[in-house]
């Protein structure tokens, strides 16, 4: 926890969410040590794919006013794709965080809380 929670991206979450990340997202390993839950294979598997997922086809389909959050400083790929998403829906809806990364709900939990609350659909 130490050693990754002082650096990217870690050191922007809050720390509650950091601590749970670790508890619940870590086992002990039979050699000692910690390994993530996710099995390599899956998490190797999410970064080769570069968000290739049709999520087009599942956007498509929802019928319902959406709320699309994304983070000020995410990069000009997050911010595509959010910009895509809240288009895509029949009643979509984009805003952005100030002061976050792609990792809004790891750094202002209170703050997607709250505009999740606040959302008039």
């Amino acid at each position: 926890m130490e050693a990754f929670g002082q650096r990217p991206p870690f050191d922007t979450w809050r720390p509650q969410v950091f601590n749970d990340y670790v508890d619940y997202g870590f086992a002990p390993h039979a050699e000692g040590g910690l390994v993530l839950c996710c099995p390599p294979r899956v998490e190797a598997a999410q970064f080769a794919s570069g968000g290739e997922f049709p999520v087009q086809t599942v956007l498509d389909k929802i019928g319902v006013p959406v709320l699309v959050l994304s983070g000020e400083t995410s990069g000009l790929q997050f911010e595509m794709m959010a910009t895509q998403a809240a288009q895509s829906v029949a009643d979509g809806r984009r805003e952005t965080i100030a002061g976050t990364s792609h990792f809004v709900p790891m750094e202002q939990p209170e703050a997607v809380v709250q505009r999740v609350l606040e959302f008039d659909a």
